[in-house]
This record gives structure tokens, C-alpha cells and sequence, in this order.
């Protein structure tokens, strides 16, 4: 019993090392996911939790390639458990972070408290207007896995460039709801084809399959979508329409097209599933079918090409559309 214990502390104290975290944080976290132990998503949401600190530091690692940190402010919406807002403090930022959940801010605060970061966390909407504009001008607004769960979208990118000031660095990572492999298996719970449908097909799915007890994604919109919306709001892409294109875009494409015989298997399959209305199996999918004859109409637009230039600026724009599972997108505010 004793050997097992001590087995068990010195496990927590190499896993907080490797996650730099402290234990307040670390012993919240494991309270709170206790509950969810044997899920199939539970290692995902588990790491995702305490990997926060890692994952802010190397977002600000990214951004000071585009201004300098120190001594400027910072602007973490959808801080969750606090991971960039602790990272730009450490640089030298004046660091706030926003959240509309009480229950994550209390997570952040735990995890500042662990890391004596000089932080001001606050619980503020991104779609309230008067909330946004009570925090003043930031050089740095950062904005996580929050896009998709917002009602207003149009309203959280006017205030997210409201927020920065001439000059200022907006940075938005967006899972991409037409990426091949989130068609197969969305990233928050695993669904197949969730991520193409619109709201209310998307709750009444969720619902019969009995996927999980809540699903609290409104919309997934196309990259043109969100770069155009901000451009009319005076930011723009600081460097390429994403900050992490692939490295190979003809190994990407080619990745996208492997999936396609799978997803039509799962198609199929859910025309069948016995969980599902009528309706639901022919609305999912009727919509995979339909994703799958776009992206194939995508990929032959790329062998139709004869110019290589063409053909290679081409291929680029379909592993963008399809194999970017989130777009990593940086933005600057006109002066």
C-alpha cells in the first residue's frame, strides 16, 4: 500500500514536470475528468487540459516572430485553463484572459496561482460589445477553439479586431470542418460528418446517437468565409492566408484522397445506423456523399492543370481547403 502510494506521488510530480503545471492545477484537472475514465475521448480531453502551459508557450514563441512581446498587452478570449495568458505574462506581457465559463476560469486561476503569473482574468463574452470594449487595446489577441462554439460569429470577429490596436497581431486557430480527416471523426467528440452539417441537423444527430451530453458547436465556416469577413474589418493575413501550411501540400492531397473510400463506407453505414430517424441517416448522409463528390471534383482540378506553377498553386489551395485539420491564422491590423 505504501510503495503504491509513493509509486502514485512520484508519477504526479513527473507529470506536472512534464507538463509544467503545479499541483493545484494538476489535482483540479484529474477531479474534474475523474467522472469521464473509460470514455473513449477521455485521454484526448485529459491531455488537451493539461497541456495548456505547453501549448501557450509555444503561441508565443510563434507571434513574437511578427512583434515584439515584451511590454505589450495581451488578450487570451477563450483563455480556458489560462496556458497562453501564463505564457505571455512570463514574456513580459501585461496578460488578460477572458472566458464566458466560471467553472474553466476557475481552472486558470489555479493554474496561475501555480505559476505566480501576473494575470487578470475576467469572465467576458466575446460577443458582447460594451464587455470587449471595457478591456481597452491590446498588441496581441489570441483566440482558440472558441469560433466554432459562438452563435454571433460576425459579432466575435468585430470585437476580436476592436480589440487590437493599429498595428496589433489577431491570432485565431479554427478546426476546419472540411478537413478529410474531422469529416471521418470530428475533433471534439468523434462524430463522423457532424462538422459539414448546419446547427439543428447537427443537435438532432448529436441527440439520437447519444454521442455525448451535450453538444455546444454552432457552426464550422469555410477559410474565404473567415479571411473575408476580417478583411472588411481592416485585418489582414500578416504573412499567407494560414500560418501552417503543409510542408508537403502534394502528400497531403494525396492523404485527403485515402480517406475518401472510408468515408463513404461510414455513409453507408449510417443510412442504416438504428439509433437514427429517417430523416437524420439521409440528412448525414446525403451530406458526407455530397462532401465526398466535392472534393473529388477538388482533387481532378488539380490534374486538369497544365501550367506547373498553376498546378502547384492549385494544390496548395486544396490541402488549405480539405487537409489543414486547423487553420492557423495570423493577423495584423491595418495602421
Amino acid at each position: 500500500m505504501i510503495a503504491r502510494f509513493v509509486r502514485r506521488i512520484a508519477d504526479d510530480v513527473a507529470l506536472r514536470r512534464r507538463y509544467r503545471i503545479g499541483r493545484r492545477f494538476s489535482r483540479a484537472v484529474h477531479d474534474f475528468m475523474a467522472p469521464n475514465l473509460g470514455h473513449a475521448m477521455y485521454d484526448i480531453w485529459l491531455d488537451y487540459a493539461l497541456g495548456t502551459n505547453l501549448r501557450g508557450a509555444v503561441v508565443v514563441e510563434h507571434l513574437a516572430r511578427y512583434r515584439p512581446v515584451s511590454g505589450a498587452r495581451s488578450l487570451d478570449v477563450g483563455c480556458a485553463y489560462g496556458g497562453v495568458c501564463i505564457a505571455f505574462a512570463e514574456a513580459g506581457c501585461e496578460a488578460v484572459g477572458i472566458d464566458v465559463e466560471p467553472r474553466l476560469l476557475a481552472f486558470a486561476e489555479r493554474n496561475v496561482t501555480d505559476r505566480r503569473a501576473d494575470v487578470t482574468l475576467a469572465r467576458v463574452d466575446v460577443t458582447d460589445g460594451a464587455g470587449m470594449r471595457a478591456l481597452g487595446r491590446f498588441g496581441f489577441v489570441t483566440c482558440s477553439d472558441v469560433i466554432e462554439h459562438v452563435a454571433n460569429v460576425p459579432a466575435a470577429l468585430a470585437h476580436l479586431a476592436g480589440a487590437l490596436e493599429p498595428g496589433g497581431i489577431l491570432q485565431l486557430q479554427i478546426p476546419n470542418g472540411r478537413a478529410a480527416r474531422l469529416v471521418q471523426s470530428d475533433g471534439h467528440f468523434h462524430v463522423f460528418a457532424i462538422t459539414l452539417l448546419e446547427r439543428q441537423p447537427a443537435l438532432h444527430y448529436f441527440a439520437e446517437g447519444a454521442f455525448a451530453a451535450d453538444y455546444d458547436v454552432h457552426c464550422y465556416l469555410r477559410l474565404d468565409e473567415y479571411l473575408e469577413q476580417l478583411a472588411r474589418l481592416g485585418v489582414r493575413p500578416a504573412a499567407g492566408p494560414v500560418a501552417n501550411d503543409p510542408a508537403d501540400a502534394g502528400s497531403a492531397v494525396r492523404a485527403v484522397a485515402d480517406r475518401l473510400g472510408a468515408i463513404e463506407d461510414a455513409a453507408s453505414r449510417v443510412r442504416v445506423d438504428p439509433r437514427l430517424s429517417p430523416d437524420t441517416r439521409r440528412t448525414v448522409a446525403d451530406a458526407a456523399t455530397d462532401y465526398v463528390a466535392e472534393v473529388r471534383a477538388a482533387l481532378a482540378s488539380i490534374d486538369a492543370g497544365t501550367d506547373e506553377r498553376a498546378r502547384t498553386a492549385r494544390e496548395l489551395e486544396v490541402a488549405r481547403l480539405y487537409a489543414i485539420e486547423c487553420w492557423d491564422l495570423v493577423l495584423r491590423k491595418d495602421v
